[in-house]
């Protein structure tokens, strides 16, 4: 018991990590944490996954286990290296960062992968059962994609990141919803969670007219 209760300690730290959404412009004060995410990503997994055959189970232990990596790394982005942890520095560097190319995005996104499975060791490491055990099993079928309710959660999961980018665009400080947008169009292919998709359009850009073709279409 006295390990369970070391690693429950240890991931109540999630309810104050704060997301990086200040590479878009929000304050991190104004940032929702780790476990916000989670929250809202497991309940809408819950929801989309009834009417498929899936392990609806397994769905929501996903949904749970995905971001436990962060404990120990934060939110990890491949602008890490360049960023100082100061807003307006920041705010420059990002204004005038080349875009990536496809070989620095998928190095990029070894060493995240990477970097996230050695924190997730070592937050696992408390615990010396079949619990940490499964954990692991279900952050793989997540990160490597290689389960139905591993990727209908990777596609739930962009929606949820696009669904809080409206909410922080109608504040007016978000610098652009489009990578949020691009994103989305990369990962899904579920016809109900496309149809969701519509649904935010039509709520956040209702009386907007041509603005949702611009920010889902610019390049």
């Amino acid at each position: 018991m006295e390990n369970f209760v070391k690693f429950f300690i240890e991931i109540g730290k999630l309810k104050f990590t704060k997301r990086k959404w200040y590479l878009h412009g929000i304050p991190k004060e104004e940032s929702e944490s780790v476990t916000d995410h989670a929250f809202r990503l497991a309940l809408m997994s819950w929801h989309f996954s009834r009417k498929r055959k899936l392990d609806t189970a397994r769905v929501l232990k996903i949904s749970l286990v995905h971001d436990l990596c962060n404990v120990y790394l934060g939110e990890y982005t491949p602008y890490d290296k360049v960023l100082t942890g100061d807003q307006k520095k920041d705010d420059e560097i990002m204004r005038v960062l080349p875009r990536f190319s496809k070989a620095d995005k998928e190095r990029s996104s070894r060493e995240q992968r990477d970097a996230e499975e050695r924190a997730l060791d070592k937050l696992l490491s408390i615990l010396s059962n079949d619990f940490g055990e499964e954990i692991k099993e279900l952050w793989n079928e997540y990160e490597r994609q290689n389960s139905p309710e591993g990727r209908f959660v990777r596609q739930v999961d962009q929606i949820e990141r696009l669904l809080q980018a409206l909410e922080y665009n109608n504040t007016g400080k978000l610098n652009s919803v489009n990578p949020f947008w691009f994103q989305v169009k990369e990962w899904l292919y579920d016809k109900e969670l496309i149809e969701f998709i519509e649904s935010l359009d039509d709520h956040f850009y209702e009386g907007k007219a041509g603005k949702t073709h611009v920010e889902k279409s610019s390049n």
